[in-house]
């Protein structure tokens, strides 16, 4: 089992490769390893890149490419261009459906720089407002369905689903539930945000954004000081997540499950 892969890039001197991450791409977590440093590392948001002061490899290779994905581009662009970086590409928006820049380092490295463009927010099908109630067993089942999610077996697994729930809003409209989001654990230490559904035709249209943006009302006013509220999301939605201010999980730790 492969547990995760780190890029090394040769370079003809160690810190100042980590000098110039940090000037034009933000790198944070510095570390060395020799006197004087040979190889190090920094980080790029939730990855390591590391790098390896290998002169003769740097004068015979054309350099590496990789791909970093931010948040706000058009900040991270002003930055580089303000570093006097080498601009190999300007920012534009790519037929592929990326915002992108390339910058290339004293090595020939290049970092392709992009973020997913917005697309335009749809039309909704009818109002739709956010209310305080937990699901019935039957609106949790459609909306679940609606998505293409894993159901609980059984009438009774429902049922401990939904007593668990601390809150839970819903998105109502046409007097139909199109959208949940809630939280379930204990708000005096962990608990977790869960099953945060909105139904297909209703997304694109902020009404994701408008059940989270409840949600965390209610958590900033229920949960005490020094408890965590967690949630696990993967593909691009973790960006969703980090604008209602939750942060990656950068513990060194690896999440596991058991499956039953």
């Amino acid at each position: 089992m492969i547990v995760t892969s780190t890029p090394i890039l040769p370079v003809r001197n160690v810190p100042a490769a980590q000098d110039w991450l940090e000037a034009v791409l933000g790198a944070t977590g510095r570390w060395t390893w020799g006197t004087p440093a040979t190889y190090g590392g920094v980080r790029l948001g939730a990855s390591d890149v590391h790098v390896s002061e290998e002169p003769n490899a740097v004068a015979g290779t054309m350099g590496v490419s990789l791909m970093v994905f931010v948040e706000e581009i058009a900040a991270k662009y002003e930055v580089a261009r303000a570093s006097g970086a080498t601009m190999e590409r300007e920012l534009a928006t790519m037929p592929w459906g990326l915002h992108e820049f390339c910058v290339v380092d004293p090595h020939g490295h290049r970092f392709r720089v992009a973020e997913a463009t917005i697309p335009a927010r749809r039309t909704l099908p009818s109002p739709v407002q956010i209310v305080a109630r937990t699901p019935s067993r039957d609106e949790y089942q459609r909306l679940y369905r609606s998505v293409g999610w894993k159901e609980p077996a059984t009438a009774a697994e429902w049922d401990r689903k939904r007593t668990r729930i601390q809150h839970c809003v819903m998105a109502e409209s046409g007097g139909e539930a199109v959208g949940m989001a809630a939280i379930s654990g204990d708000v005096m230490s962990y608990a977790g945000v869960h099953d945060v559904i909105v139904r297909p035709e209703f997304q694109g249209a902020g009404v994701g954004s408008r059940l989270m943006a409840a949600l965390m009302a209610w958590a900033d006013a229920h949960m005490t000081v020094g408890a965590v509220l967690m949630l696990q999301t993967g593909g691009t939605v973790p960006q969703f997540y980090r604008r209602h201010g939750f942060h990656d999980a950068r513990t060194g730790l690896v999440s596991m499950y058991r499956s039953y």
